[in-house]
């Protein structure tokens, strides 16, 4: 049996023109920095939507300084809060920014019924910021999400690099298209194992970020935040869609 949800899942989406699923198989590589910063970069041009996807640990709420001690507003579907020029949904409406234990096909149930009830109207592009795994969230997006363009985010660390590895085969073996990959927290411009990955998965683009000290400080601030030079460095990313 076809569940209603996914079809709605289709619904809510086909009018968009562009989503872009920022993925990574492992945590703290600051995905939802990157996640957030493209939002923002893309709204000085778009109709830009950004959702935070983790159930586990949301955070672009707490990067943007958003509010959600009230839950958005409700309208044959919620309604996303307008932000700086960007309509933005986060799981920590539901959670109430406190761990929800799911997994499995709760999780797949929690996804389908956040993106079936969420009206993303008169946007261009939406941003999706996915929980770190190669798990059901991701696979959710792969089945749910088929025309996305990918950004798989990674650091210089070893680690790092051999999840990305993994992360750049599961796209291309199932047929998605990856657009990018994010090299973020770079000390060192001239040593990247990422420049490999690039040429073995044929990415088209690499955008290398450079660590910065100054983007604790400016968390919860969007305008603190649009004058780091990370962001500079994230507009080179916007400026590919």
């Amino acid at each position: 049996m076809i569940d209603a949800r996914e079809l709605a899942v289709t619904e809510r989406v086909k009018s968009i023109e562009l989503v872009i699923p920022v993925v990574s198989g492992k945590g703290g590589v600051g995905k939802s920095t990157v996640a957030a910063m493209l939002a923002m970069a893309l709204a000085e041009r778009r109709r830009v939507g950004l959702l935070d996807l983790d159930f586990w640990g949301a955070s672009l709420h707490t990067l943007l300084g958003v509010e959600i001690s009230e839950f958005p507003s409700e309208d044959k579907g919620i309604i996303p809060i307008e932000f700086h020029g960007i309509k933005f949904m986060s799981a920590a409406f539901y959670t109430r920014n406190r761990p929800l234990p799911i997994r499995g096909s709760e999780y797949t149930d929690a996804f389908l019924e956040l993106m079936a009830v969420t009206r993303w109207d008169d946007i261009d592009i939406l941003v999706i910021d996915m929980p770190p795994s190669l798990g059901d969230p991701f696979l959710n997006a792969v089945k749910y999400l088929p025309h996305g363009k990918f950004v798989v985010v990674t650091t210089p660390s070893k680690l790092s690099i051999n999840v990305a590895r993994n992360t750049l085969l599961l796209l291309k073996e199932q047929g998605f298209r990856i657009i990018a990959l994010v090299e973020n927290m770079v000390v060192d411009p001239d040593e990247s194992e990422a420049e490999k990955l690039v040429s073995e998965f044929e990415v088209p683009y690499l955008v290398k970020l450079p660590y910065s000290k100054e983007l604790e400080s400016a968390i919860g601030q969007v305008e603190r935040l649009k004058q780091t030079k990370l962001f500079e460095k994230v507009k080179g990313l916007a400026a590919i869609f």
